[in-house]
């Protein structure tokens, strides 16, 4: 009876020549009269492209990207490809080297001079490589925000002048003009590791101290006054007693000179060199630096720093699908992951357990994703593996437990305690009952943990080789005197 209705309202659809969905018992049925094979081809498609941006926006809510590209399959998988991580290593490279070309450039550091046309060849591999990574960008963003995003434009701008100084540089270095030449982009080239995609961290950075700057004005102004204050003062208490400073020249006379050496005061970085000539003439004249000190450092500075602090952290950014396509999502997203791991986090995200994941559950995707998980198969000590009789039983049930209690750590930290003692009297009868101790820790430690969890910890590692390296010792020792 389903079928034969199904069927006349196929029919009746078709003469109207019109589309139309309805639920027949457990599943949708869809009918387009016009091309039922072309909606279908269709549909698959627009299944491929969405799940591809599925993976994508999953992939850059994880990493903490913001990327945009547009939303067809040519454009995003040219964007999936834009974040392979040789790409990123060859720009990190290529921005390294351009900063380290100033080592080798005219003035360049003593013995590593090159020729201009050197480093200019391996400046334009550079520029090449980074002019590269933009078009790259434009291939799957130009009609998004390409052009309307500053840091493109003016990445590209710093290329552009880059070319053109470079051509400059060498019409006049190879015309042997009667003029100093200089390469004033190289200035700019730091800028281009804020201005690549992969500079997101700095650029944010510059952004909020950027934001911070009008909100810590205030404090600033009010220190560099205080600062003018004290200068003021010290050059009317010292200016006119004509000391001189250890390089002969007057000290605290000119107002400029005064306000420079306070403002270097308050790093300490001249202290108490500033003081001294005013000191030798009169020691209770340290009593101004010391109120400055206390005053505009410990005091001001703190408030300074403070306030900065608050107000960059206040600028910082704050932190339905079925089962079957969230299978085929971390298939996409996370290729790697078993079965089993990409169960239990759709049990995570399924909060109401009704076989499917709404909006507020989906977006704990990224924080999910980037949980340690540690599979059971992996926790498996190799002796409860393979002789699991032995290690479960009664004895060696209470063994571990006794390994896993505290008074196990305070029983072998006496033991070092007492083995350190007939050390510092040189009594070396011991050395053979101790080291046989601390060997049977680390059995009972490796037979309680296993292997994995033992060498996981630093100091365990460390113990294991001192011991061993002891006792390889003493044998290789006693059988050299056993065979003396």
């Amino acid at each position: 009876m389903a079928a034969k209705g199904e069927d006349e309202v196929s029919r009746q659809v078709k003469a109207q020549h019109r589309s139309v969905g309805f639920f027949s018992e457990t599943e949708l049925v869809q009918i387009d009269p016009g091309n039922e094979s072309h909606g279908q081809n269709e549909d698959s498609e627009l299944n491929e492209t969405g799940l591809l941006l599925a993976g994508i926006l999953v992939n850059e809510a994880r990493l903490g990207r913001n990327g945009y590209f547009e939303i067809a399959p040519k454009e995003l998988r040219l964007y999936k490809s834009y974040n392979k991580p040789v790409f990123r290593v060859l720009v990190y490279f290529c921005s390294w080297i351009i900063l380290c070309l100033t080592l080798f450039e005219t003035p360049a550091v003593p013995g590593l001079s090159l020729p201009y046309w050197a480093t200019m060849l391996v400046e334009y591999f550079c520029l090449f490589v980074f002019t590269f990574r933009l078009f790259h960008v434009w291939c799957f963003a130009a009609g998004v925000k390409f052009w309307s995003d500053k840091k493109n434009v003016f990445f590209l701008s710093m290329v552009v002048l880059t070319f053109l100084d470079m051509i400059m540089y060498i019409i006049f270095k190879e015309c042997e003009l009667p003029v100093v030449t200089v390469r004033w982009t190289r200035v700019f080239r730091p800028l281009f590791l804020t201005n690549i995609s992969e500079g997101r961290q700095l650029r944010r950075a510059f952004r909020n101290i950027r934001k911070t700057l009008p909100d810590i004005a205030n404090v600033l102004v009010l220190l560099l006054l205080l600062i003018g204050l004290f200068s003021l003062l010290g050059t009317k208490l010292f200016g006119k007693r004509k000391l001189k400073d250890i390089h002969g020249n007057s000290y605290f006379t000119n107002y400029w000179d005064v306000y420079f050496r306070l403002y270097v005061l308050t790093t300490t970085a001249n202290n108490p060199d500033v003081m001294m000539p005013a000191y030798d003439n009169n020691p209770w004249s340290s009593l101004f630096f010391v109120i400055f000190i206390i005053v505009c450092m410990y005091i001001f500075i703190s408030i300074f720093l403070a306030v900065v602090y608050k107000n960059y952290r206040k600028h910082l950014k704050k932190w339905v699908v079925t089962e079957k396509r969230w299978q085929t999502l971390m298939e996409e997203v996370c290729p790697k992951w078993s079965t089993a791991r990409v169960a239990l986090l759709w049990q995570v995200l399924d909060s109401n357990n009704d076989g499917k994941i709404g909006k507020k559950d989906f977006l704990m995707v990224a924080d999910v994703l980037n949980v340690k998980v540690i599979e059971v198969k992996d926790q498996v000590n190799l002796f409860e593996k393979f002789v699991p009789r032995i290690y479960n039983a009664r004895l060696s049930a209470k063994i571990r437990v006794f390994v896993c209690h505290t008074y196990f750590v305070y029983f072998f930290d006496l033991v070092i305690f007492v083995n350190a003692i007939f050390i510092a009297v040189e009594q070396n009868d011991g050395e053979i009952f101790f080291l046989a101790i601390f060997n049977l820790e680390i059995i009972l430690k490796i037979y309680t943990y296993g292997f994995k969890r033992f060498f996981s910890h630093f100091w365990n590692i460390f113990d294991f080789l001192v011991i061993v390296s002891a006792t390889l010792a003493l044998i290789i020792e006693s059988s050299y005197e056993s065979c003396k």
